[in-house]
């Protein structure tokens, strides 16, 4: 897998699915995600789902926001952080802005942690983090570098109990598919509508077999893809939490489940 590491590089923001018609974001045709294992609709029975009429309104607001991240999330939020890092440690601003990395940059990292429910609350940190890394990564690196750094706030929330962590693995197979039957254009990773689609169903059908709660899992995917993974499968199930094995924290057991 090594040797495809780069190709993914600098790409994971713009992913596009190709199919019959061109290109496309909206879910698959075939795919329902919205189903329980009843074949119900949790929009129509969020009460059967275990959620509170306040606790269902709470996810549609936490979704629209994800999606809306970038409008959301403007630079004068990103200042503000800025401050906050600069009023504990003015240094470590000047040291990596403007000459390591951007302000445009910083939001970049900063939005896509957000995105995926990372916590930036230790903002000092992930600064610290940054001017560690910055000289000699790319954005897309430091982000991973970055993600790696906060391992323990990734996995967390995903431990139960016993401290072990469930995840439906990326097989080499779908991995080899994948990057197989994509290529770039301008910088863009166009990837086969078909591929994208029996992705998603081998997930859905996982999923119903083993009867688990898509909250309580993670998708474990190679780090260099991990991105274009979440981004592929966010586009259908919002709640979708994709990780990569570097990014499990050492306090936890990883116990695979299934692969697709």
């Amino acid at each position: 897998m090594k040797n495809k590491r780069n190709i993914w590089r600098g790409f994971t923001q713009n992913v596009s699915y190709t199919g019959e018609n061109g290109l496309f974001s909206s879910p698959l045709e075939g795919v329902d995600v919205r189903r329980t294992d009843e074949g119900e609709s949790k929009t129509k029975n969020f009460w059967d789902n275990g959620y509170s009429a306040s606790e269902y309104i709470g996810r549609i607001l936490k979704h629209t926001a994800i999606r809306n991240i970038d409008d959301l999330f403007d630079y004068s939020d990103v200042n503000k952080y800025i401050e906050i890092v600069a009023a504990q440690n003015i240094t470590l601003v000047d040291n990596i802005i403007p000459d390591f990395v951007s302000v445009a940059e910083i939001r970049y990292i900063l939005s896509n942690l957000l995105r995926e429910n990372v916590s930036i609350r230790d903002i000092v940190y992930i600064f610290e983090k940054i001017n560690d890394y910055a000289e000699e990564s790319s954005r897309d690196d430091l982000l991973d570098k970055i993600r790696v750094s906060l391992a323990r706030h990734i996995s967390k929330p995903f431990a139960n109990d016993e401290g072990i962590i469930q995840a439906i693995a990326i097989s080499d197979k779908t991995y080899d598919s994948m990057f197989d039957n994509s290529h770039d254009v301008d910088n863009i990773i166009r990837i086969d509508g078909t591929i994208a689609e029996k992705i998603v169903k081998k997930l859905m059908k996982s999923i119903k077999t083993l009867k688990i709660d898509i909250d309580n899992i993670i998708i474990l995917a190679p780090l260099e893809i991990r991105h274009v993974v979440y981004v592929i499968l966010s586009k259908f199930l919002p709640d979708i939490r994709v990780a990569a094995n570097e990014e499990i924290s050492n306090e936890y057991t990883l116990e695979i489940i299934d692969e697709i």
